[in-house]
């Protein structure tokens, strides 16, 4: 797997409390697009979700969209193109499948049961917004003393999708 990504989630994680507030909504836009770049590439996914486009679920309308959106003609993960999926709402749930990640914003967290009945175990990375939601293979979230942001990892939830992440990843989760 490509670690390359391990220096710049390193600075990231260190320089999120030296931003000044007025560009924290944006800074927190850009970096949970990184991070959820970086998530992607550190995932072995089983071989029927391994090959073509790697797809990027977003439930709802979050910020973060428009700017993994601009990214996404730029990136690729592990020699796949990126393609960005939007997922509205419950009518679009049969689309939840085709997506490798699906990230969750802690306004959409509401929708995670239906989420989670929707998929199944289909081998999809659920990346949620929130310390301590269960269910989510990774949670991505502020820490408030700090102002730092770090993620917490579910075994569980990611062996119940048939998902592995790299030993990497896991050594700079919290709570591991």
């Amino acid at each position: 797997m490509n670690t390359r990504f391990c220096p710049l989630l390193v600075v990231v994680l260190f320089t999120m409390g030296s931003h000044p507030p007025a560009k924290a909504q944006e800074m927190n836009d850009k970096i949970t697009s990184i991070f959820l770049y970086n998530f992607a590439k550190q995932v072995q996914w089983p071989p029927q979700a391994a090959s073509g486009n790697l797809v990027i679920g977003v439930l709802g309308n979050p910020p973060v969209l428009n700017e993994l959106k601009a990214s996404a003609g730029q990136v690729k993960i592990n020699g796949r193109a990126v393609v960005i999926r939007q997922i509205s709402g419950p009518a679009q749930y049969g689309e939840l499948k085709t997506c490798h990640l699906l990230f969750v914003a802690k306004e959409e967290s509401k929708s995670l049961k239906g989420v989670r009945d929707a998929l199944g175990n289909a081998p999809v990375l659920v990346v949620g917004e929130g310390e301590g939601q269960k269910n989510n293979s990774i949670n991505l979230f502020m820490d408030e003393e700090d102002g730092r942001a770090k993620f917490e990892v579910n075994n569980g939830a990611l062996n119940k999708h048939g998902l592995r992440i790299t030993a990497m990843l896991m050594s700079l989760a919290v709570g591991k």
